[in-house]
């Protein structure tokens, strides 16, 4: 049995009882060592994509036939059809190690394989659009909207933001939470996306905001569950209470922001005020133009690439957003540069005008 392992040609005799979907729920994705939002997504591909087609299928039975028109069903984008298939192909993987498979039909040769799309290049806003949606939103939450311009940090990290992650020695924030929904439990505390707590630039002007914020909206204690995956199971959801900087207002009640509310109201609120998409016909949920490109993670964008025109260090600005390695940030964020060439053209005179002045100095002496 050890060389059938080796070989990869052992099956465990139970793989022929044992469904796609019974192997997903009650093995793999209990097993996942990954984030909140990897675990959310793969979740949503099975639940939606991959079980309602393959979910009955003995996982041993599935081939790459059934990869390919798993494939062909899929509606929506390139980049989620991707993320669809690569799912699947994990999945099979997993399947392999644990002796159900000795093959993994999303590697036939007659299987496309997952693309690894490159990110896509983000077209930012001008710092013109920027102050007018900012001057747009409630005065409640415009100093949210500053900090994340002039910080970086995501949406769902901004609201969550407290009085002890302001790091006024050095000057920094420090990003180590954001609401996080998970489903069946609601709004929770977790930690940054990809486990990533880290430290961005406070400027002197964000910070004189957070100071102002403070004294006009007193901060706002609140307790809600706090998810890490990486827990055991009976330490998750445990109450964690964090003072936040930033609320709003309900029925005579402070609350923490709801994240889904403000993107729907007052950011396109903000938006139609500011010109950057029309007023719907009426004012309801559901009725504004769909914004992708325009969300609050605009401003984030903002701040990426006003760093790297002011001639911060792409590797810099990847450690303050958060991203996984400098060649995100590089490919979403660094383009050509209105006057590119005119720093190297002087760099460049001032070093000939070096040399020749040299070599002059040299050919006067041995006239001499």
């Amino acid at each position: 049995m050890e060389e059938l392992l080796r070989r990869r040609v052992y099956v465990d005799q139970r793989a022929g009882e044992v469904t796609l979907e019974a192997y997903a729920v009650e093995t793999w994705m209990p097993s996942l060592d990954v984030d909140a939002g990897t675990f959310t997504a793969y979740e949503r591909y099975l639940r939606l994509h991959i079980l309602p087609k393959l979910g009955r299928k003995a996982i041993s039975q599935i081939t790459a036939s059934d990869v390919k028109r798993l494939r062909a069903g899929l509606d929506g984008s390139g980049q989620s059809k991707e993320a669809i298939m690569a799912t699947m192909a994990t999945l099979m993987q997993a399947a392999m190690d644990d002796n159900l498979r000795n093959d993994n039909p999303c590697h036939a040769r007659s299987v496309t394989r997952p693309k690894q799309l490159p990110p896509r290049a983000i077209k930012a806003w001008t710092p013109e659009r920027v102050q007018a949606v900012i001057r747009a939103l409630p005065n409640r939450f415009q100093r949210l909207g500053k900090m994340t311009a002039g910080c970086g940090h995501r949406p769902n990290e901004v609201i969550a933001v407290s009085p002890v992650d302001m790091d006024r020695e050095r000057q920094e924030l420090i990003v180590q939470r954001q609401l996080k929904w998970v489903r069946g439990h609601g709004w929770c505390f977790a930690l940054p996306k990809g486990r990533k707590v880290r430290r961005t630039p406070m400027p002197m002007s964000v910070e004189n905001e957070l100071d102002a914020q403070m004294r006009e909206y007193p901060t706002v204690k609140v307790t809600l569950p706090y998810y890490d995956r990486r827990d055991k199971p009976a330490e998750r959801f445990r109450p964690m209470t964090v003072e936040l900087i930033f609320s709003r207002e309900a029925k005579g009640e402070i609350k923490f922001i709801n994240p889904k509310r403000f993107n729907e109201w007052e950011w396109k609120r903000a938006l139609v005020d500011a010109g950057v998409i029309p007023a719907p016909a009426r004012e309801k949920r559901g009725e504004y133009q769909a914004a992708r490109d325009d969300g609050p993670v605009a401003l984030r964008h903002f701040f990426a690439t006003a760093q790297i025109d002011a001639g911060e260090s792409v590797v810099d600005v990847a450690a303050w957003m958060g991203h996984a390695n400098p060649l995100v940030t590089f490919r979403r964020y660094v383009r050509g540069r209105v006057g590119a060439g005119d720093r190297g053209r002087a760099a460049t005179d001032i070093l000939l005008a070096g040399v020749i002045t040299a070599a002059k100095a040299v050919w006067n002496r041995k006239a001499v």
